[in-house]
């Protein structure tokens, strides 16, 4: 016997069954990834201008990071500054100390100490380095933050000398080692309060600009520390907008992707059922052919 041949609406419902099946995945495949528009034949358009927006904000979400580190950067040398500065108070104390002192081995201790302090102030400011840069040691140092990829949207930092005129005076260290004569003792000795006390007034008045000019510093590096906060906001929200612009284009409704599965689904089974009530009726033509036959 010649095979059967289907008809037309059968045809047309086997056309509807496989349009049907497509919505079905193609919701099932939106439910699972959350988005509408997986790949470029989703929607070109929407495609290509959702992963220009993630791009750009991604970009800017890296830039964040590094204005992260720029302020770490900068907290780690403030917090340089802050030592630096308890340091010289302890410095003044000695000075202060050694004012009523007229035993010489006294003031010899005093002295050691004196200088056994410089030494850790100036361990501090060469351990200030984050990421391989000092900004206590040097001038000639500086830190860089980028903003974003538009040329000029920067900060620059620019390094200073602690130890030799960015708080403490030109030549008040050699060598990691303090030089009390720079800072207008005698001879570099304690022993010259003996015969001019009034030197100690001299030593204290220096430590005094120092711990000023120190302040001065902090103050500096301080505002430019809330400076990189309010830009680290502002890179963090233009990256959250410009992916939500993103996610706009390409993320799909949930409920209704759930509603089109269900209700595609239905459809799938009504149609089933159409097709099987057909092939039914034509079973049942063909034995009562064959019967008379």
């Amino acid at each position: 016997m010649s095979d059967v041949s289907l008809t037309e609406a059968q045809r047309a419902s086997l056309t509807a069954l496989q349009r049907t099946n497509s919505v079905a995945d193609r919701s099932s495949q939106n439910l699972t990834t959350g988005r509408r528009v997986n790949d470029v034949n989703d929607d070109p358009v929407a495609f290509f201008i959702a992963q220009q927006l993630s791009q750009e904000g991604a970009a800017f979400a890296q830039r964040r990071e590094e204005i992260d580190q720029g302020i770490s950067a900068l907290r780690v040398t403030n917090g340089a500054i802050d030592t630096i500065e308890q340091f010289s108070r302890q410095l003044e104390g000695i000075a202060e100390a050694a004012r009523s002192v007229t035993d010489p081995n006294q003031l010899s201790q005093l002295e050691q100490q004196f200088q056994e302090i410089g030494r850790q102030i100036a361990n501090v400011a060469g351990d200030a380095s984050f990421g391989g840069v000092n900004l206590l040691t040097s001038t000639n140092n500086q830190l860089n933050v980028q903003f974003s990829d538009n040329e000029g949207s920067e900060l620059n930092v620019q390094g200073v000398d602690v130890l030799n005129g960015g708080g403490f005076g030109a030549g008040a260290f050699s060598d990691g080692e303090i030089q009390i004569d720079q800072l207008g003792v005698t001879g570099g000795t304690f022993a010259s309060f003996l015969s001019n006390p009034e030197e100690v007034d001299g030593l204290i008045g220096n430590i005094r600009d120092s711990i000023g000019r120190l302040r001065g510093q902090a103050q500096s590096f301080g505002s430019n520390v809330a400076l990189l906060q309010e830009r680290a906001s502002f890179n963090q929200n233009v990256a959250n907008e410009l992916q939500a612009g993103a996610d706009n284009l390409t993320l799909a409704d949930l409920n209704e992707e759930a509603a089109n599965l269900v209700a595609a689904r239905t459809r799938t089974q009504l149609g089933t059922q159409t097709l099987g009530i057909s092939g039914g009726q034509q079973s049942s033509i063909l034995q009562i052919l064959e019967g008379i036959g």
